[in-house]
């Protein structure tokens, strides 16, 4: 049976340096349960981030708060005053948003971190993909 993990990656265009490496903590069917409040200059740096987490969970505080110019909840969690971890998204209901903070805790405090050898490194397109009408919906189904 598979497992809550937490993944590294890292997003980069082939013309281009690497990007920030961030962390990520996936649940068993693949859903973005939390992730890194900001980004790293190596996978090291991430991998080093997601340990102080664990380490970390018994003494972390957390904050559910309404984003302002949406309305929408958000998470994040605090230890030794920094941010260490934020919610994957967003949600309508404060209900909604405590619960995701239940289940990204109960997960980060058993969760694997994926071998370095299983970093993943996501390739940008070096063109934005062209923006997509309605008209352009219809005519592909």
């Amino acid at each position: 049976m598979s497992e809550s993990r937490f993944v590294l990656s890292v997003s980069r265009r082939p013309d281009s340096a690497d990007g920030p490496v961030s962390w990520r903590l996936l649940s068993a069917n693949n859903r973005l349960l939390a992730k890194s409040p900001a980004g790293f200059a190596t996978f090291a740096e991430s991998r080093a981030a997601v340990l102080a987490l664990c380490a970390a969970l018994p003494r972390t505080t957390a904050t559910a708060m309404t984003v302002p110019t949406t309305g929408r909840w958000v998470w994040s969690l605090r230890a030794d005053g920094a941010v260490v971890a934020v919610s994957g998204r967003s949600y309508e209901r404060e209900r909604e948003c405590v619960e995701s903070l239940r289940r990204a805790l109960a997960a980060a405090a058993s969760a694997p971190l994926a071998p370095a050898d299983r970093d993943v490194v996501v390739e940008l397109p070096t063109q934005p993909a062209p923006a997509r009408t309605p008209h352009d919906l219809e005519t592909t189904r």
